[in-house]
């Protein structure tokens, strides 16, 4: 699943703009584009939505979380 994720606290961590996501800003206008451009945009949000797993799960499990705390 494509993620939205507003530019705020430690959601720019996870969340890489146009990498695993999409980033705005944390304004209703931007939000409702992004989803436009995702539905939209099927190969964009198929790309972001395994690319954002492959992220995950490359570097935030349980043991990693706790191995970086």
């Amino acid at each position: 699943v494509p993620v939205i994720a507003s530019r705020t606290g430690g959601l720019p961590e996870i969340v890489q703009h146009q990498v695993t996501g999409l980033l705005v800003s944390n304004d209703a206008a931007e939000v409702s584009g992004a989803i436009r451009r995702l539905h939209e945009d099927k190969g964009l949000a198929e790309r972001l939505g395994r690319q954002g797993l492959e992220f995950v799960r490359g570097g935030f499990t349980l043991a990693d979380m706790v191995l970086r705390t």
